[in-house]
């Protein structure tokens, strides 16, 4: 199957590397066609294995579409999805439902994120010879374009493990599923259940990472993404999600280096410069974290969680006509984004001028009415002015919203600093209260 198939090359390429002028072939390897087959190269030597072996004579047809399924993958690997392409059309050609083809023609729609033309591809397949690889790419295409529910879904890659047992792919993607929809207990899981068919399954142990990460299990998230960085230990996207995780465990510096060495492969990605920004703040170096920020916005332009972060920076520092230019550039981007307003009547508030932040947050309000941390401003704000009944009325609202626990606390700092104290400590019970309710159920 093509996602196992992507492990073998994967551990392969750790074992083997091309050396220059190295043979093609090995003594142990017959012809070129078996070396092809083989799996056991870089993705650049096979495609020159496999295409030196298209030129062999007395080669069978179905050697032939061996070889072609191996060359087609390996262009796969290396990026090229055009040559791919042809390559599994022209096995079409040779033998019309050929169902290799259509799986492979399906997961590089995958990998184009056109999901509906994979599906009709797995579908295809399908139709020819049920497996459990087509039938798992099928689910998640569907998934994809909203066919299917959740649970739907979660029932045809299951099925599809039915199938075949030893394939830890559909578990890996029902895991991801489950995250992407907070169901978190059900993600560890299949997580779970994909790793011990395959404890390889890098994919598997990072998605555990993950979804314990987003519940708080940082250690155990930690060891997690080691393991899978043991098996790869090239992979960017697990060096970023150990820097976040690290980040989440106050490990600043470490996690710095996790970020520098994201840099460097993802050097367009704005928000691991912002990540890189958040642990030097952690680190309490927040003039060098305003100079990532800035160079971010030299390097890629405008992006808004430079700005946010930076906004914030300068106003804390006191720079109030640098923040109020980046919080109005990022309104100006976007007038309907809420969080935007939100920022520029943070600043406002940072400098006093409680007139000009209650009008943004209220903007805020009037674009996303669930914005939490909008609501407690307003809230302190109202509490400031006098009006008491109002602003515990809001925080209220802010409690339902969401807000942080330690939103609570600035909210009964604003009533003790009015010399309501009785009123203080009733507000934190009655928080407290309506917070146990809804944990409760």
């Amino acid at each position: 199957m093509r996602h196992s198939f992507t492990l073998i090359i994967a551990v392969a390429l750790v074992l083997v590397s091309p050396a220059v002028g190295k043979p093609l072939l090995r003594h142990s390897q017959d012809t070129y066609a078996k070396a092809c087959m083989d799996w056991n190269d870089s993705y650049e030597r096979l495609v020159e294995l496999c295409e030196t072996a298209l030129n062999e004579p007395g080669l069978s047809e179905n050697d032939r579409l061996g070889v072609m399924d191996v060359l087609g993958w390996s262009h796969v690997e290396l990026g090229d999805l055009a040559r791919a392409t042809e390559i599994y059309d022209e096995m079409l050609t040779i033998k019309p439902g050929n169902v290799d083809a259509f799986n492979a023609l399906g997961w590089i729609e995958w990998t184009k994120e056109d999901f509906e033309a994979a599906a009709a591809h797995f579908g295809s397949s399908m139709a020819r010879k049920p497996t459990a690889e087509a039938l798992a790419g099928l689910a998640a295409s569907r998934y994809n374009t909203g066919e299917l529910t959740l649970d739907e879904a979660a029932a045809q890659l299951e099925a599809a493990v039915a199938i075949d047992p030893d394939y830890s792919w559909p578990l890996a993607r029902l895991g991801w599923n489950m995250h992407e929809a907070g169901r978190f207990d059900e993600a560890l899981s299949a997580f779970d259940r994909a790793i011990e068919i395959d404890e390889f399954d890098t994919w598997a142990w990072g998605g555990r990472a993950q979804t314990l990460r987003y519940r708080g299990e940082f250690q155990e998230a930690l060891e997690a993404i080691q393991t899978s960085l043991e098996i790869d230990e090239t992979s960017t996207w697990d060096i970023y999600e150990r820097g976040l995780i690290l980040f989440d465990l106050s490990r600043y510096k470490q996690a710095i280096n996790d970020f520098d060495t994201t840099m460097k492969d993802w050097p367009d990605i704005a928000y691991v410069r912002v990540m890189k920004a958040r642990a030097l703040i952690g680190l309490g170096r927040e003039f060098h974290a305003l100079g990532v920020l800035e160079r971010a916005e030299v390097d890629l332009g405008y992006d808004y969680d430079v700005l946010d972060w930076r906004a914030w920076l300068y106003s804390i520092n006191g720079m109030r006509e640098k923040a109020l230019q980046d919080a109005e550039a990022m309104i100006a981007a976007d007038e309907t984004n809420a969080w935007a307003h939100e920022r520029l009547g943070s600043v406002y508030i940072e400098f006093d001028e409680n007139d000009k932040a209650r009008a943004a947050y209220e903007k805020a309000l009037e674009l996303e009415e669930n914005m939490g941390y909008s609501l407690f401003k307003l809230a302190s704000l109202d509490v400031r002015d006098g009006a008491l009944d109002e602003g515990e009325a809001r925080m209220m609202k802010a409690l339902e919203a969401g807000i942080d626990e330690a939103n609570i606390s600035e909210f009964v700092a604003e009533l003790s600093a009015k010399f309501e104290y009785v009123r203080a400590v009733q507000f934190r019970v009655k928080a407290r209260d309506y917070l146990a309710a809804k944990e409760g159920g």
